[in-house]
């Protein structure tokens, strides 16, 4: 029998399968992790911990390899962002082959978030996880998905914003803005080029009571 070892600081620790026994997950960081084959039969689970601590707006980052011993439209991990209660801000799965997954920007408010990484069908490869933050005051802030958690926009500035992939509801976002006197408001909506064919976004302005305005 061999045991192999090499001596890192920035790969996962196990036991980390629940929220209550993690791995500390360091902002801008590279971790690596794997599947472990677990004593009961079970599918392995890795849990991070990272937590925010300003306004700005937060990017996770999952890569592996090819996996040649298992068929490639399988599901090889899911991924998943929650907060300490336990509400989701993103959810996506990766399959066998070659994975370069990109949540897209995220404004989380300041507090504690979990990453968890579940082995769906078992694979030895090794995977990488990154949750980079940048430090910005015109963001969204997560979650603003209905008139009552919108996100506050003054008239005549900018706020940057993304849709993440979810689990059990799709991501919308709100803005609330307010005329202080009589006038007309001008709506500008701007997005990078998307090479691929998508039917892209739908804007909506409604007024307080709901009803659509445009």
């Amino acid at each position: 029998i061999g045991i192999g070892f090499a001596e890192t600081a920035l790969f996962e620790t196990e036991p980390n399968n629940s929220l209550s026994r993690y791995t500390e997950l360091p902002l801008n960081k590279t971790i690596n992790g794997g599947a472990s084959v677990l004593p009961n039969g079970k599918a392995d689970t890795d849990c991070y911990l990272f937590r925010i601590t300003e306004s700005g707006y937060t990017v996770l980052s999952f890569k592996h390899a090819d996996d040649p011993n298992n068929i490639k439209d399988n599901v090889a991990w899911r991924i998943k962002l929650t907060d300490a209660n336990g509400k989701e801000f993103f959810y996506t799965t990766s399959a066998m082959e070659k994975s370069d997954i990109n949540s897209g920007i995220m404004g989380l408010p300041p507090g504690y978030y979990y990453v968890t990484v579940s082995s769906h069908i078992f694979s030895n490869i090794e995977y990488s996880l990154t949750v980079s933050f940048t430090k910005d005051s015109t963001i969204e802030t997560e979650l603003n998905d209905s008139q009552k958690t919108a996100d506050t926009i003054t008239v005549n500035t900018e706020k940057s914003g993304a849709l993440t992939s979810r689990y059990n509801a799709s991501d919308k976002d709100y803005f609330v803005f307010t005329m202080q006197k009589d006038g007309f408001a001008v709506i500008d909506f701007m997005h990078d080029e998307i090479k691929e064919t998508k039917d892209g976004w739908n804007v909506s302005v409604l007024s307080s009571d709901g009803k659509l305005i445009y």
